[in-house]
């Protein structure tokens, strides 16, 4: 041991090795901190939370997705190596991890594997490519190692702004249909106060009509929100954008619609408008979307066969959430066997999301009575009643939806 130093001390006196505490190059890369939106085009949206470390080049993040999944984050600089390193654990045993090998001030590239709370892993190259201050985009390259399956997704990163500010993209018919970051009464207050004026000056912006009525639907003001949704589906009728923001109003309106509870006509009024703007839709996600929207309220019949169409989309690329927009569809067509086979097969899929859960559990329940099986339909519903207790819901429309379906599935028993 103490050879050892002797000769390091050596080295460094006699000047044969360079300064043993030589300057490391600081990171070009000027870390995103504050509360962003990440939108990514594969489905994957989440809010998150980056703080600058107190000590080191890096900073941690604090994810939680509309699912309800949480992610926990710390990315940092490798001085050696030139590059940032990413890894994030969370629910379900998922995880990435990260290596930006291609560093600069406005882009970041490297290598990821990112293993979903589904248990769906994925390998490729991805990148970060900065917009401004306040903006980014992404694209990731990857190969799905469960199926072989190579695809390309771009993402959008957008950092939360004030109250005041969203408002201002609203009216500017930025890409949000909704408020972030409302977390108590005061803000709800404000939230409202801004709303009101924007919509007083600007009665036709669609995505306002929108942003309010999801604020009363969050605070249990069913008329309110189910009145200011039908003005959007009025206003959005002859929008072409089929982006998440977009369909997922559409779904908080009919969540909106179902919360009325004694008014199903105006939900069918509403789903017909829906299926009207979105039946020709050839991308399967908005498929999904729309026709599972249609499903849980009475529906007229030349609007279930539109449904039965769009749910065959949405159950093509082979995703649960798809299949039970199927299965729920053959159920209200009463196709109880094969509404039985898709649930099925949803709840034997792994690290299913908590509501969709629910929801296929209470659809085999609903098929098992209808095909005269009673006992399993009780057994099955006593455990989605005590399960729900626990489950949280990241979106009005999926507590909506599945408490909807809970009590639909009650009624059949009684």
């Amino acid at each position: 041991m103490v050879r050892v130093y002797s000769a390091v001390a050596l080295w460094i006196v006699t000047g044969l090795v360079g300064p043993a505490f030589a300057a490391a190059p600081n990171c070009p890369w000027q870390w995103l901190l504050g509360t962003w939106q990440i939108e990514e085009d594969y489905g994957f949206k989440s809010r998150v939370v980056w703080k600058k470390l107190g000590v080191g080049q890096g900073a941690t993040g604090i994810w939680e997705d509309d699912e309800g999944n949480k992610f926990t984050e710390l990315l940092g600089w490798d001085a050696n190596k030139k590059q940032i390193v990413s890894t994030g654990f969370g629910t379900n045993s998922a995880y990435w991890i990260i290596r930006f090998t291609e560093v600069t001030g406005t882009e970041i590239e490297g290598t990821m594997t990112y293993r979903t709370p589904q248990g769906i892993t994925y390998e490729g190259e991805y990148s970060i490519k900065k917009l401004g201050s306040n903006a980014c985009e992404s694209l990731y390259k990857a190969r799905n190692l469960n199926t072989g399956e190579i695809g390309e997704f771009k993402g959008r990163y957008s950092k939360t702004d004030s109250i005041q500010q969203q408002v201002r993209d609203l009216v500017s018919n930025r890409k949000h249909y909704a408020l972030y970051k409302v977390q108590d009464v005061k803000q709800a207050q404000e939230a409202k106060r801004l709303l009101d004026r924007a919509i007083e000056s600007h009665p036709t912006n669609a995505r306002l009509f929108a942003a309010r009525g999801k604020l009363f639907a969050d605070r249990n003001r069913a008329e309110e929100a189910a009145h200011d949704f039908q003005e959007f589906a009025r206003l959005d009728a002859d929008s072409t954008s089929e982006s998440n923001e977009c369909t997922i109003a559409w779904m908080d309106g009919a969540a909106a619609q179902l919360m009325k509870g004694h008014k199903q006509k105006d939900y069918r009024v509403y789903i017909h408008q829906m299926l009207l703007r979105f039946e020709a839709t050839k991308n399967a996600g908005v498929a999904e979307r729309i026709s599972k929207a249609a499903l849980f309220g009475g529906l007229d019949p030349q609007d279930l066969q539109k449904v039965a169409r769009l749910a065959e989309l949405a159950s093509s690329r082979g995703w649960a959430t798809g299949l039970f927009a199927k299965g729920l569809t053959a159920y209200r067509m009463e196709r109880f066997e094969t509404a039985e086979a898709c649930a099925k097969k949803i709840i034997a899929t792994k690290n299913k999301l908590p509501f969709l859960d629910l929801q296929s559990q209470l659809l085999l329940a609903m098929a098992h009575y209808r095909t005269g099986d009673e006992t399993k339909y009780r057994k099955m519903l006593d455990e989605v009643k005590s399960a729900i207790k626990d489950t949280k819901f990241f979106w009005l429309h999926n507590k909506v939806f599945t408490t909807t379906l809970l009590k639909q599935a009650e009624d059949l028993g009684k």
